[in-house]
């Protein structure tokens, strides 16, 4: 094998090599930190979120401590946003005032002809 290519010692190669077993590189099994939460647990979360889009990462947690899951608010975050769940809620329309509805009501009085003619043209 030769190492200078790639700018490492040969037995540092072989030695990385033979930790793998084989010739290719691969991860390591175990390597890296283990996840928290199970595929099952991600999705009876999301199903959660689908049944009430408002619900808070508070009550998540609680909802899966009833079933042995131990996580943390953030680590419930960082889920949601990697299955394209997001942190934020839609706008509330704000309720018509009595001068809204009055110009509206004015306004559809006025072209009332209009939509008349449009609607028979079609």
């Amino acid at each position: 094998m030769d190492a200078k290519p790639i700018g490492i010692n040969f037995l540092t190669g072989m030695a990385s090599l033979q930790k793998v077993g084989g010739t290719k590189w691969a991860r390591l099994p175990g390597s890296g930190r283990p996840v928290k939460m199970t595929a099952r647990a991600q999705r009876r979360m999301l199903n959660e979120v689908k049944k009430n889009p408002r619900v808070s990462a508070r009550d998540l947690k609680k909802s899966l401590a009833h079933a042995n899951i131990s996580v943390e608010e953030s680590t419930i975050r960082k889920t949601l946003n990697k299955n394209g769940v997001h942190g934020r809620t839609p706008r509330r329309k704000p309720l018509l005032s009595r001068k809204n509805i009055a110009a509206r009501l004015k306004f559809a009085k006025e072209h009332l002809d209009v939509l008349a003619k449009y609607s028979v043209d079609r």
